[in-house]
């Protein structure tokens, strides 16, 4: 029981940031893997962690959110999304702006796939 209590304190003991440097160069060393093995081309070490995971599970999606690995050090970024990234408060002001740019960008793609099919 002591042993566990030591690692807990070691655990919490490294800082935020230091865990996501060692992430993100695991991460990075995953992407390669998975380049060259996979034939895969792996943009960010995010998609190489979440890639490793679907790969870890069976291939099953399912398996990934039920995943109970919890000593994993890429058990917290399994879905593809950094847990330490704050996410940007923006006012009603810049939310509106950016509904606005949506609905411009969504009409335009609309319109483009409406004259690419001529049906």
């Amino acid at each position: 029981m002591d042993d566990l209590n030591e690692e807990m304190e070691e655990m919490e003991e490294n800082t935020e940031e230091e865990q996501t440097e060692v992430n993100e160069s695991r991460a990075k060393f995953l992407s390669k893997c998975l380049d060259k093995y996979t034939g895969k081309k792996i943009t960010t070490p995010l998609k190489a962690i979440h890639e490793k995971c679907y790969n870890c599970s069976g291939f099953q999606w399912n398996e990934v959110r039920q995943c109970t690995v919890y000593d994993c050090t890429l058990y917290p970024f399994r879905f593809g999304k950094s847990p330490y990234r704050n996410p940007k408060k923006m006012t009603e002001e810049e939310r509106q702006e950016k509904v606005e740019r949506m609905k411009n960008i969504r009409a335009r793609q609309l319109a483009e796939k409406a004259s690419k099919d001529p049906v």
